[in-house]
């Protein structure tokens, strides 16, 4: 049995994965969802949050089990799990990203995110004043990460989204093929994406191959439009 450590995205929250928890623990798996600084219920000051206390947060989480994780992170959550790699890649077995950014040295997701200009985020994205947070459009938010939802699901999308803190987006990543690099690496491409968008993903991919790649028929958030599915496709990467 596997231990899932699993990262919400940029606007989202642990509450995303409740839909995933569910049939990865009826499987016999621990699974945890991991609320990173200034997200979800969280409320961590704006001035505390950084790339670093994201990782900080989740390496706290992989550091206290018995057995090796996967850790598995959605969207922005890709340069978390690229970072915990980085620091501590003993303690992982594998990294799976979901529509996530795979990014190499050097890259931040607002430079890698530059290329996608097939995205709907940038259009619906509205800045605070100061720049310090950016929310998406309350009537964009469908179009941009969810139109395949359940409408539960979707409202509950609507409901919880939360203004996202900008600092991390502009963080440049810093990895070796020392570290970072041995730790195995998959991916789940959202082939309906339009937010990190098939163009945007299959370009990391290509700049930074994995060792198992699944392709699910979904936007943005197969989490919301196909749980189970998402829950079959995590389990049959862990396993191979």
């Amino acid at each position: 049995m596997s231990r899932f450590i699993l990262v919400h995205g940029a606007w989202l929250g642990a509450w995303c994965w409740d839909d995933v928890v569910a049939p990865l623990r009826a499987q016999g798996h621990e699974a945890i969802a991991i609320e990173l600084p200034g997200h979800g219920a969280d409320q961590t000051p704006l001035s505390a949050i950084s790339l670093a206390a994201y990782v900080d947060r989740v390496s706290s989480q992989v550091a206290g089990g018995k057995e090796r994780s996967v850790l598995v992170g959605h969207s922005m959550a890709g340069i978390v799990l690229s970072s915990v790699a980085e620091a501590m890649p003993e303690k992982l077995h594998s990294l799976i990203y979901v529509a996530a950014y795979l990014l190499r040295s050097g890259q931040s997701i607002m430079n890698a995110s530059a290329i996608a200009a097939d995205s709907l985020v940038g259009p619906s994205m509205v800045p605070a004043a100061d720049w310090s947070t950016v929310a998406i459009k309350p009537e964009a938010l469908a179009a941009v990460f969810a139109e395949d939802a359940p409408a539960a699901a979707l409202k509950r999308l609507q409901s919880l989204a939360r203004p996202e803190p900008a600092q991390p987006f502009s963080t440049p990543l810093t990895v070796t093929a020392g570290r970072f690099g041995t730790v195995r690496r998959c991916y789940v491409r959202t082939a309906l994406d339009r937010a990190v968008t098939p163009m945007l993903q299959d370009a990391m991919l290509a700049a930074m191959p994995c060792a198992k790649v699944a392709t699910m028929a979904t936007s943005h958030t197969p989490f919301l439009a196909k749980p189970n599915e998402l829950a079959d496709t995590l389990m049959a990467l862990a396993s191979t």
